[in-house]
């Protein structure tokens, strides 16, 4: 978060790490305390959905054949450990090619970005105007029933099973059904 700012929200799988929301245990975890406190949305992948991380899963698949595979790195302490996978991390991102975007590396995509962006803007030293936010209309508050469906009216909406028994808020907005 002191890098690159506080996200919007965060998704995740159910692992204990991240979420206390289906055992036994008391209270939240310091993932959830940490989303919570700094007002960030956690979404959990439904139970047993591993290509809803793909991504993130196979970013884990490169890091253990390319990072740690060929290395038999030793560390004295964490800093040192942090700084290499650091290190790593920076050139997956800037000079390591990707297959799935056309063999070239994440930090051209978002080169590609900017250009459009300046392009439709016409000033390349001024930021894009971002978009004027309207506060969001209240909602209603809904159980999600047991097969993960609210109701509102006559109207049934899937929320998914995972979150049978929670509290969701449904709200409507520019004819858009949004669970909260």
């Amino acid at each position: 978060m002191r890098a690159h700012g506080v996200p919007d929200g965060v998704l995740t799988d159910n692992g204990k790490v991240f979420t206390a929301r289906f055992g036994p245990g008391p209270g939240p975890v310091l993932f959830d305390r940490i989303c919570t406190d700094n007002g960030v949305r956690h979404l959990l992948t439904a139970p047993y959905s591993p290509t809803t991380t793909g991504k993130v899963e196979r970013f884990h698949r490169t890091l253990r054949a390319e990072f740690f595979g060929p290395n038999d790195y030793t560390f004295e302490t964490l800093a040192e450990a942090q700084a290499a996978l650091d290190a790593w991390v920076v050139g997956y991102n800037t000079e390591r090619p990707h297959q799935s975007i056309g063999m070239v590396p994440p930090l051209e995509r978002f080169r590609l970005a900017a250009h459009r962006l300046e392009a439709v803007d016409g000033a390349p030293d001024e930021p894009a105007a971002r978009p004027v936010e309207s506060p969001r209309p209240a909602g209603v508050m809904r159980w999600v029933d047991a097969s993960g469906h609210v109701s509102v009216g006559k109207v049934r909406y899937k929320a998914g099973r995972v979150f049978a028994g929670e509290p969701v808020e449904v709200v409507c907005q520019r004819g858009l059904i949004e669970l909260v």
